[in-house]
């Protein structure tokens, strides 16, 4: 029987889990106090606000809420985790299965990632490498915020659904509130709860051919003539299209193009593996 605190087990499930997430850490305000100031001793041992801010950085956002709110009591399950490994290396109990061979590969999943950032670190991407990505991929940053209209078969036959949708075309181009229209029209709840807003799609987004040429084929302010889909038709109105500037985008290519040549990296490691398998019962060859 396994027996720990929820205290403990979210603190244990932090380190493990957020240290092998490729995200930056959240920011610890120090409150002005000097990194090199000793701000509490834990088990015998010193801590400064340097690494208590580094400790908490490395955690869950859900553990920093609780630092935030009460770092007394962050530091205290802080303190028992701690004691509780330093028992369990008394023990020796990281030196036998099971727990030898899950800290082997918890130090896989936080030291291979910290691995592939380094090398990230030393990639530079030329300045022209980013503008010919952006010149290259119109349709990633062409955006359109559009609001729609459903209306399903199932209501009806395919020509009575037809029918009352080329009404609300109708109706909005004749100059009725568009939003009113949704709200008269529309089957879908969940759309009608939003006033038909889709919010912003881009033209490289994943949609069908006819929904995307009625969408980017529309000026604002303009609706679209009912667009058939399997299950029912859609009428769309333009809100506001346009194209993202480079100065917005540029930070965001340079960081795909960084991860990129990580991938590159990490894929070329594979003539540097040495793998040789013993047992054909365990490891069948593979089959042409």
């Amino acid at each position: 029987m396994r027996f720990a605190s929820p205290g403990i087990i979210l603190l244990a499930a932090s380190l493990c889990a957020q240290q092998t997430a490729s995200q930056k850490p959240a920011p610890v305000d120090l409150r002005g106090v000097a990194p090199e100031t000793v701000v509490a001793t834990m088990n015998g041992e010193q801590l400064t606000a340097g690494q208590l801010k580094a400790i908490v950085e490395a955690m869950d956002p859900r553990i920093q809420e609780t630092f935030k709110k009460n770092p007394r009591v962050f530091l205290a399950q802080l303190a028992k985790m701690d004691l509780l490994s330093k028992m369990a290396e008394k023990q020796q109990l990281d030196l036998h299965s099971p727990l030898k061979e899950q800290i082997r590969l918890l130090r896989m999943n936080v030291l291979a990632p910290a691995a592939a950032d380094a090398y990230g670190a030393t990639v530079q991407i030329p300045p022209l490498d980013v503008k010919k990505f952006y010149d290259a991929n119109p349709d990633r940053y062409t955006h359109a915020h559009v609001r729609g209209i459903y209306i399903p078969y199932k209501t009806g036959t395919e020509a009575e659904a037809l029918a009352e949708a080329q009404a609300a075309v109708k109706a909005a181009r004749g100059g009725a509130d568009f939003v009113k229209l949704v709200k008269q029209y529309s089957k879908d709840a969940e759309l009608v709860a939003k006033e038909g807003d889709f919010g912003t799609v881009r033209k490289s987004d994943k949609m069908t051919e006819p929904v995307k040429q009625a969408i980017f084929g529309l000026r604002v302010g303009e609706v679209s003539d009912p667009v058939r889909q399997p299950n029912g038709f859609f009428v769309f109105r333009l809100e506001e299209a346009g194209i993202d500037a480079f100065d917005k985008v540029k930070d965001e290519i340079r960081a795909e193009l960084v991860t990129k040549a990580i991938q590159q990296w990490v894929a070329g490691l594979d003539s540097e593996l040495k793998v040789s398998f013993e047992n054909d019962t365990l490891f069948p060859p593979a089959v042409k």
